[in-house]
């Protein structure tokens, strides 16, 4: 028998995403923090397989590092670590957008998004430090002196991606888009290089 398309039945689905929309899965904290603590120490031990340092060949470690010169991304954090705040921000920009437009999306806590994200950057990290890629990046005249990450550093980069993601859940996105445009004017100022040139660079 040939079923009746009724407004019922094309009700349905749409009633159906909603209420999926209204659910939230519950994550335990300590799951949060195990897989977060699990992907920092997998990008740690896959950048020390990779060869790159620990910490700083120099032998000790800075906060702060602000020169561009060798001992760039030797260091807990650099000019480079406003970029990596950047991805945090645009990471929770597309996370916004997809919970608006799907009522999956709405039903994932932020903290699963977080870990989602992470997992990209731990990601990104290691395939940025592989021989190709710093090769490429040298070809870039302010990246003449480049020669990878130390571990400290990417951990430094990991973590302020998470700084960016956390500043758009706390005031939204408007602040974090705000915040994006003055680093990326500010670094562009003190060293001539920024996000948008290294896409741009990558693309070209």
């Amino acid at each position: 028998m040939e079923m009746m398309d009724t407004p019922l039945r094309r009700r349905a689905p749409a009633e159906w995403c909603a209420k999926v929309g209204m659910m939230r899965l519950r994550v335990p904290v300590w799951w949060v923090g195990a897989a977060l603590f699990t992907l920092l120490t997998a990008q740690s031990l896959a950048l020390a397989a990779l060869g790159h340092p620990w910490v700083c060949s120099c032998s000790f470690v800075k906060l702060w590092h602000g020169a561009v010169d060798t001992q760039n991304s030797q260091h807990l954090f650099d000019w480079y670590t406003f970029s990596h705040i950047g991805h945090g921000i645009l990471f929770a920009a597309v996370t916004l957008l997809l919970r608006r437009v799907h009522a999956y999306a709405r039903a994932i806590p932020w903290s699963v998004w977080l870990v989602g994200w992470v997992a990209v950057e731990a990601a990104w990290e290691v395939f940025e430090n592989t021989p190709q890629i710093i090769a490429l990046y040298r070809t870039n005249p302010i990246s003449r002196h480049y020669f990878g990450d130390s571990v400290i550093n990417s951990l430094g980069d990991t973590l302020a991606m998470i700084v960016g993601f956390a500043v758009v859940r706390r005031w939204g996105l408007i602040v974090g888009l705000v915040l994006l445009g003055g680093m990326e004017l500010f670094t562009y100022l003190a060293v001539g290089d920024s996000l948008t040139q290294n896409i741009l660079f990558f693309l070209s």
